[in-house]
């Protein structure tokens, strides 16, 4: 899945429950913590896959529940201890819907079953060819469907960033 893809994945339905619970949309910067959230594993994963060769494939590490978990428990008690609650949670929502959207075909439809990435390093991974950014033709093509979520998270992103200048320039 492309970031944007990822990133929407989340982002609706966590303004849709911020909404419907709170009655308000969530501030630019929960948004913006979200979105970090959204694109974390791939940020760490791809990095040491692609670049570095510390890692085998691309959906590895940061993919697999057995870090996941306790990286959200640790971002959940971090945040409630310094009193940002609603940042840790919008984070950890942004990194967990990630997983099932990298993995959506083995979770979703009628043969699912737990892709072995997400259990590493208890079962073994599954080798995936290494791109570079250029190589790759699908980060150079854009289907209509692309297009129409990159306009929904630049407006998303657009949203969070003036939400979160205004409430700047109302502190001052």
């Amino acid at each position: 899945m492309m970031p944007w893809g990822h990133f929407l994945v989340a982002a609706l339905p966590f303004v849709v429950c911020t909404a419907v619970r709170y009655r308000r949309l969530p501030s630019g910067q929960t948004l913006f913590v979200l979105g970090i959230g959204t694109q974390f594993p791939d940020i760490v994963d791809k990095p040491l896959a692609w670049r570095f060769d510390i890692i085998i494939n691309g959906r590895m590490f940061m993919h697999s529940l057995v870090f996941a978990v306790p990286i959200s428990i640790a971002v959940i008690y971090l945040s409630a201890k310094n009193e940002r609650p609603a940042l840790g949670t919008a984070f950890v929502f942004g990194y967990l819907m990630h997983l099932p959207g990298d993995f959506y075909t083995a979770v979703v439809g009628p043969d699912t079953y737990l892709p072995r990435n997400m259990v590493w390093p208890l079962f073994g991974t599954r080798t995936i060819s290494k791109p570079g950014f250029i190589d790759q033709p699908s980060l150079l093509t854009f289907s209509s469907v692309d297009v129409a979520m990159i306009v929904v998270a630049g407006i998303t992103i657009g949203f969070a960033c003036l939400s979160i200048l205004t409430q700047r320039r109302q502190a001052l």
